[in-house]
């Protein structure tokens, strides 16, 4: 399964401000990085694997737009088989 940098924070109830208390950043970076984590740090995405004790291949980094339309996408082809 593929996580989102969103998703794995909320199925553990960490609001923002806790999770970027968690990694060392600010709450404006974490949001920014929930939308678009393209272009993360490998110290953050480091930090992800420490606290969620999963590899870097289980996160989807990408844009939060491209994640949702993908998402759609396998939800209408599973729909049909």
């Amino acid at each position: 399964m593929k996580w989102t940098l969103k998703s794995l924070r909320v199925t553990v109830n960490l609001t923002q401000k806790e999770m970027a208390s968690l990694i060392g950043i600010s709450e404006n970076s974490l949001g920014n990085l929930e939308k678009d984590s393209t272009n993360i740090k490998n110290w953050i995405l480091d930090k992800y694997v420490e606290i969620f004790d999963i590899s870097v291949d289980d996160i989807f980094l990408g844009k939060e737009y491209v994640i949702f339309a993908f998402d759609k996408y396998l939800s209408r082809k599973n729909s049909k088989t």
